[in-house]
């Protein structure tokens, strides 16, 4: 038998559900998708904690974050951390930000997906080239206004990272009109002139919510081609942390006043549950089983976790050593290029 912790004092109860994003017949199905989010988060924040970086906080209520579900008859609420770095948050939030402005963005018409990029930058140089981007942003939004032109739609930030190509920080927007897109990105390029061109991408959207999912989506994937650096990931959360990552635009901006499409990470109803019964349970999460567990050793969503989100959890837990053998490999690499060169130096004299 499981016995849960006590969950501070000082942590507030969030009644906060995804029942305006799912149907009555989807509330298993939204269960297991928030369980492999809770299972991603656990897997990279246990790896950021050895790192004694600035954020730990954050990751520790990230780890924490939806380790209890409350049930009361056939209502579940639990407590959330809103943390950037949480994987199920983000889902949630990326969730209500489509639900909110979804349809609003659709009903401008004639919209486009423009994608806004710098050179990569390596270890150590994240934080000065996002605060120059949205610096940029900032004189891209006055040129805009100072020519009595706005940009309708909304914008969100997104940064990837590989061992070879190093961090790739870029801005997803959706914008009104193909004239608006292509003077954002001919006022991004003046901005940075040693940006690949091919880097930066204009294209139509559709008239479907699933067209917009590409602004709509996470900050970071922790799990890049089958790679997961802590450091890096870190630098990302680092980064990120002083700055708005989404943000509505021009008319889509704000809320009106018979507008009942808004919902924030502490608003949403208490989601309903409809395959546990009415009953009153805790359900606690245990790591090693990947599901939520009550009194009498029950499982919530009884069935194994999907295996490529098993796949992404090892790759995760062996990422210290895949880190340390690419730099060691790196390392012998650069060894071996200067011995050449010294070499080359030897026969030249």
């Amino acid at each position: 038998m499981y016995k849960p912790i006590k969950s501070e004092k000082n942590v507030s109860l969030d009644t906060i559900g995804i029942k305006r994003l799912v149907d009555e017949n989807g509330t298993k199905k939204a269960y297991v998708k928030k369980r492999r989010a809770k299972a991603i988060t656990k897997a990279v924040m246990h790896r950021m904690f050895g790192l004694q970086s600035e954020l730990n906080g954050d990751y520790r209520q990230a780890y924490m974050c939806n380790e209890y579900l409350f049930q009361n008859g056939t209502k579940i609420t639990s407590n959330y951390c809103a943390k950037k770095c949480c994987t199920v948050c983000n889902r949630i939030k990326g969730a209500q930000h489509l639900h909110k402005y979804g349809y609003r963005i659709l009903d401008l018409k004639d919209i486009y997906l423009v994608t806004l990029t710098d050179k990569n930058v390596g270890r150590g140089e994240l934080e000065s080239n996002v605060d120059q981007m949205y610096k940029a942003l900032s004189r891209i939004k006055k040129n805009f206004y100072y020519h009595k032109m706005k940009i309708h739609g909304f914008r969100s930030f997104e940064c990837t990272y590989s061992f070879e190509a190093g961090f790739n920080p870029h801005f997803h927007f959706i914008v009104q009109g193909k004239e608006n897109a292509e003077l954002l990105l001919r006022l991004w390029l003046a901005q940075f002139p040693n940006a690949s061109v091919k880097g930066q991408n204009i294209k139509k959207v559709g008239n479907t919510k699933k067209d917009l999912l590409e602004v709509f989506k996470y900050i970071a994937k922790p799990i890049t081609k089958g790679y997961y650096s802590p450091a890096a990931y870190d630098e990302i959360m680092r980064t990120v942390k002083r700055h708005r990552t989404t943000e509505a635009l021009g008319c889509i901006r704000g809320r009106l006043e018979n507008d009942t499409d808004t919902i924030s990470l502490n608003e949403l109803e208490a989601q309903e549950i409809t395959f546990k019964g009415n009953t009153v349970q805790l359900w606690q999460y245990v790591n090693e089983l990947y599901d939520y567990v009550n009194f009498e050793g029950e499982l919530l969503i009884d069935e194994p976790l999907d295996l490529k989100t098993l796949n992404a959890i090892e790759i995760i837990n062996k990422s210290i050593i895949a880190e340390n053998e690419k730099e060691q490999k790196l390392s012998n690499t650069e060894a071996f290029a200067k011995a050449r060169s010294r070499i080359k130096e030897v026969e030249f004299f």
